[in-house]
């Protein structure tokens, strides 16, 4: 049996591939394209780092190989005694505890100031893995301005910065007060508000920078490390590489997350223009509750 033949016009009509698509040259470019929309799908999604880097905020501090002096509060007795407590027996977790007596130790940390500076070297090792940094608890360098200095907590020698660099943008007021030389506003210390200054200054002959992170108790030392570890690049995206003090305030029983209260200089206008969105969120929100 003869089937009658389809129509011209309903015949299937099979396309011919131009045999230029084929060509190496043309299949190298195409695998090039493909590669780049899958970095830069890769680079979108892929998990941040946290803290991210804020090698502008830290200014010489994130130099390749640059040196570092924190100062932390060393604490001792005349005794050099020390009491906690534990199980009786050590090697028996599930003991009762007792109070035991440790001698012979020289000073201590405060606990909030440790974990404040554990915060501040998160943030120098994201930005400066080369850093090298040199611990005096004990002021051996009382009246040193060659390196760079962190100073954590109520050390005194975050009162030798606060006074000696510049610009001079907030003083301590003793024994619980921050006072802004810019506005000359006093930001007390309450039963019901605590407060803390992230500052970053320069010291006129050496030009070597100075920071402070310091509360006007310990907990806010610890709080106002932690908000510098977090917003980091908020403010670096606001202030870039100039001095500035920050005023932050902590709530004391930790029932609300630290917030910035105070930030002086203001940031320049094409900053506020550019990060608008990050000005609203630090310093908007601020003005909005007076």
């Amino acid at each position: 049996m003869q089937f009658p033949s389809l129509p011209d016009q309903a015949q299937t009509i099979v396309p011919t591939l131009n045999p230029t698509l084929l060509s190496p040259q043309a299949l190298a470019l195409l695998a090039a394209i493909i590669v780049v929309l899958v970095g830069v799908v890769v680079a979108l999604f892929r998990p941040r780092p946290f803290p991210p880097a804020s090698r502008r905020l830290l200014g010489p501090l994130a130099a390749h190989q640059a040196q570092v002096t924190v100062y932390l509060r060393s604490l001792f007795t005349t005794t050099g005694e020390y009491f906690s407590r534990a199980p009786e027996n050590l090697r028996d977790p599930a003991a009762d505890p007792t109070v035991h007596k440790w001698t012979n130790i020289p000073d201590v940390h405060s606990a909030s100031d440790v974990r404040a500076w554990l915060s501040v070297q998160r943030l120098l090792t994201a930005s400066n893995p080369s850093v090298a940094v040199a611990l005096d608890p004990g002021g051996s360098l009382r009246q040193s301005w060659g390196e760079h200095a962190v100073a954590i907590g109520p050390h005194y020698k975050a009162l030798q910065i606060l006074d000696s660099c510049e610009p001079r943008l907030v003083a301590y007021r003793n024994p619980s007060a921050f006072r802004c030389l810019v506005t000359q506003r006093v930001y007390e210390s309450r039963p019901d508000s605590d407060f803390g200054v992230i500052y970053k200054g320069r010291h006129p002959a050496t030009h070597r920078h100075g920071w402070v992170i310091m509360g006007l108790s310990d907990a806010s030392t610890e709080a106002t490390a932690g908000f510098l570890l977090q917003q980091a690049r908020r403010l670096e995206q606001l202030m870039g590489r100039r001095c500035f003090a920050a005023i932050v305030a902590v709530s004391p029983a930790g029932r609300r997350p630290a917030r910035l209260s105070s930030l002086q200089p203001p940031p320049a206008w094409w900053r506020r223009l550019l990060y608008r969105r990050v000005h609203q969120e630090l310093l908007g929100e601020l003005r909005g509750k007076g």
